[in-house]
Parts: structure tokens; C-alpha cells; sequence
């Protein structure tokens, strides 16, 4: 067999997304079915590996042990049920302060030391973590960079296109991207790009967005966008985002006040370090909340 299952950004997580209606056990639930989808669809289009180009999870704090249980028990069956092998590698979202160094304090580390959890290096295919870029000839690389389609791409944002990737690694044939959430291909010349998107819907702009999996064909260079079935239920009343917006308007208020500085920066600076919740964490609950 030929076939590979190329997927990224799995982001699974034991909070809900903001944007979603369900409890928190709806969510496990669901995201449980998701892994059970992409086992019906590897086993139903013959797929000898899956290679999951980073994200696996969606942030340290939110890598509980039963999400880590639900990928431990999905390779484990593939493995041993259907004789396929999953490679992994570690994306922005998976590294503590997005370093490498971290992964043995981390949830994928975890996951790269369990049975049947393979990484992306086996000859001309090569997977480099998130902070690294040793891809040397390999005419098959994974990596977890945003990459966005030219004709989508803001003037004032620094990132990949598929033209660029292609210059930048001109040996190689392949290159599996991840980051970007929306799938993508592009071909030229014998050379292509494939972007997975994300494996979930997870944020409220998502709704009519179709999540999916690529197979890929390597011999024939064919490839397959095959979506999943799974519903979702959005929130749309509004509420959560009242309520963000409200804590946002709330920090800002709190640089303004005219009693701390008259210097603005001195202002930031103060209400930083004054404030309950340390401003990065603030950010990140910020994120979090909005569901992405």
C-alpha cells in the first residue's frame, strides 16, 4: 500500500470551545468520535500511516490526562488492529514556550513515549518539530509553519505561501504544512503542498467550514480530500463574547486611569504587574474563551 493519511491540528483539549453548546462531557464525547471517524476512514481507504503534522494539542494547560488516554488508545488500536503506523510531531501549541527542549515536560512527550506513537523520520520523510528546520534532502518534509494560499494572503501578514515553501526547499517533492486551519493543495510541476486544516471546529467562524483528511497516494501523486461527518451544535446567543469583550474593555480601562501615570507606558507597566491575573495569562484565557 501507497496510501497516507495526512491530518494536523487535532488542538484536543478537556475544555469546551466557547463557541460550542455542550457540556464538558458532550465535548470529550465528540472529539472521541472524531478519532473514530479517522479510523473508519484510514481503514476504509487502505492507509498503511497517518503522519499528524503538529498541534495534537491545544495548549498546555488544557492537555488533560484523558486527552491524552483518547490518542494513546487511538494508536494503539490502529496499530495493533489495522497494522497502521501514526507519526507525530510536535507544533507551536504542543511546546511549552514553543521550544523543543520542553517536549519531556509536555503532553506530546508523553505522547512520543508510548506504545504504538511513532515520529516522522523513516528515511526520505522527515518531520521536524515546530522550533526546528534540518529537513537536508528529504523529498517528503512535515512542517508545522502557517502557510496560506497567495491569493488569501494579507499584504500586512508575515508567513508561508506554497511558491515560497517550494523555493525554500527546492529537493523536496512533498511538503505537509500545518498552523493554517483551512485545507488547501497546490501542484506545480510535480511538486506539491498539501494543508489538512484543522481537525475540529473550534471556533465560531468554523460553522460552515468542512473539517477533513487528506489521502494521499505517493507512487500514482494522487490526492483525496475526504471530509467528516460529525455534527456540531454552535452557540449563537451571543454571550460569551459579551462577556469577553467585557474583560477586555475592563483591562484596557485599567491602563487608562488617569490616578496611575500620566505616562501611558509607565501606565501599562503598572496595571501589568497590579493586575490579578498576570497579563500573558490573561491573554491566553482571552484566547481561550474565544475559541481558538
Amino acid at each position: 500500500m501507497s496510501n497516507k493519511m495526512i491530518t494536523a491540528d487535532w488542538h484536543m483539549r478537556s475544555t469546551v470551545p466557547s463557541c460550542l453548546e455542550m457540556t464538558q462531557e458532550q465535548w470529550m464525547e465528540l472529539q472521541k468520535k472524531v478519532l473514530e471517524e479517522v479510523e473508519r476512514i484510514a481503514v476504509e481507504n487502505y492507509v498503511d500511516e497517518i503522519y499528524i503534522g503538529g498541534d495534537l494539542f491545544h495548549s498546555e494547560n488544557t492537555a488533560s490526562n484523558e486527552c491524552i488516554y483518547l490518542l494513546q488508545m487511538f494508536c494503539r488500536r490502529m496499530y495493533d488492529e489495522h497494522h497502521i503506523v501514526v507519526r507525530i510531531m510536535a507544533g507551536n501549541h504542543d511546546l511549552p514556550n514553543h521550544s523543543s527542549s520542553n517536549i519531556p515536560k509536555s503532553a506530546i512527550g508523553v505522547l512520543l513515549n508510548s506504545y504504538a506513537v511513532f515520529n516522522m523520520a523513516d528515511g526520505r520523510i522527515k518531520g521536524c518539530n515546530f522550533d526546528e528546520d534540518n529537513y537536508g534532502d528529504s523529498e517528503m518534509i512535515f512542517k508545522h509553519t502557517l502557510t496560506i494560499p497567495s491569493r488569501d494572503k494579507p499584504d500586512f501578514m508575515e508567513c508561508e505561501t506554497p511558491e515560497t515553501l517550494l523555493q525554500k526547499y527546492p529537493k523536496a517533492k512533498w511538503i505537509f504544512t500545518g498552523d493554517y486551519h483551512r485545507n488547501f493543495e497546490y501542484h506545480l510541476d510535480g511538486r506539491h503542498v498539501i494543508n489538512s486544516g484543522c481537525l475540529t471546529k473550534q471556533a465560531s467562524d468554523f460553522e460552515d467550514y468542512t473539517n477533513g483528511v487528506y489521502i494521499v497516494d505517493i507512487k500514482k501523486e494522487e490526492t483525496k480530500f475526504v471530509p467528516l461527518d460529525i455534527e456540531y451544535k454552535f452557540n449563537h446567543n451571543g454571550q460569551a463574547k459579551k462577556e469577553l469583550d467585557e474583560t477586555m474593555e475592563a483591562f484596557v480601562a485599567g491602563i487608562k486611569k488617569e490616578n496611575v501615570t500620566l505616562d501611558y507606558v509607565s501606565s501599562l507597566k503598572n496595571e501589568s504587574k497590579n493586575h490579578e491575573v498576570p497579563v500573558q495569562e490573561q491573554i491566553d484565557n482571552w484566547i481561550e474563551r474565544s475559541g481558538n
